[in-house]
């Protein structure tokens, strides 16, 4: 039972602990508000409506920016002093005047979704564009179970275990804007830019923070490397499929997903294969650390070569980032 969580967590990871849980919020409660804006938060890792109704200013999140693209928002779709109405789920809390939007509605009958799922009317799949190579911007979709059970197979050690045990969803590293760790990062299912440059390949990802990782073709060795939280990637080509090696991860108290902590003893191993039209590649990866993971786990997702989309990253904000404890 204790393996089946621990596969669980690493699958839903990208999700649930990007930054925080919705479990704050009432889902089963809808309350639309009415009123102007007083501040309109275009920063990572929350967008946020600050409204000014008549019982007060209410602070209504949405998702990072990279997200809230996807759904048609920009930085320039609101202004302050725009008259709205918002939908909201409000937090448990009945003190504190914060909610997760669901939909805002302009004067003019214009209406954005906060999430894809919520979109009424859904832009339609663009026709699929083949790549050059791994260069350009590319969009995972779920990641997908190993076909040989793997990863319900795997446990953690005793230590991963005890931590395990007491993960605490809202407890997490982005509130002072620490990044997700590798695979998560690359799990998630916001834009992904892949830069070749030479003798470097720069991963670039937005989910919280601003992060690029810089994988080094031109070595072959990680011994006097420094530890970072990306650690330090060395690449090599294979057949066409780009093979990157990492190692040296300074510990995160989720960096092998979900509750499971990571230290110094994390190899990561990922594998980036351009499908044979082009238009998707196949992100594979195999995570050991014997630490916290008493057997490698192994995972997969498809990513959809998107020149459609522009992939922009907004840095961090630290108020930004710890604003949700107060809704807690």
């Amino acid at each position: 039972m204790r393996s089946n969580r621990l596969a669980l967590l690493l699958l839903v990871a990208p999700t649930a602990f990007a930054h925080h849980s919705a479990a704050m919020f009432d889902a089963t409660k809808t309350v639309t508000l009415e009123g102007s804006i007083e501040r309109y938060e275009w920063a990572n890792p929350h967008v946020y409506i600050h409204l000014a109704t008549s019982s007060g200013t209410w602070v209504v999140e949405a998702g990072s920016p990279s997200m809230m693209e996807r759904v048609g928002w920009t930085p320039d779709s609101f202004a302050v002093g725009d008259v709205v109405s918002i939908d909201v789920n409000p937090t448990r809390n009945a003190e504190r005047l914060m909610a997760r939007g669901i939909v805002v509605r302009t004067l003019d009958g214009a209406a954005l979704p906060f999430r894809a799922s919520l979109m009424q009317s859904p832009a339609p799949a663009p026709a699929p564009v083949p790549a050059a190579g791994l260069g350009g911007n590319w969009l995972p979709g779920p990641q997908r179970v190993p076909s040989n059970g793997a990863s319900t197979a795997r446990s953690p050690t005793p230590k991963g275990a005890e931590a395990l045990a007491r993960a605490d969803p809202e407890s997490n590293p982005g509130i002072d804007c620490v990044a997700l760790q590798a695979p998560a990062q690359m799990l998630f299912t916001d834009l992904k830019n892949i830069e070749l440059d030479g003798a470097t390949v720069v991963l670039r990802s937005a989910v919280n923070v601003d992060v690029e990782r810089i994988v080094h073709l031109d070595q072959t060795t990680h011994t006097g490397a420094p530890f970072t939280n990306d650690g330090h990637s060395i690449g090599r080509w294979d057949n066409g499929t780009l093979v990157v090696d990492t190692r040296n991860f300074t510990d995160h108290p989720s960096g092998n997903g979900g509750g499971v902590p990571s230290g110094a003893q994390k190899h990561l191993v990922e594998y980036f294969e351009l499908a044979a039209d082009r238009t998707t590649l196949t992100y594979r990866f195999i995570l050991e650390d014997s630490e916290y993971l008493a057997a490698p786990f192994e995972g997969s997702a498809v990513w959809e070569h998107r020149p459609d989309l522009t992939y922009t990253a907004e840095k961090c904000d630290l108020e930004n980032a710890r604003r949700y404890l107060e809704e807690r």
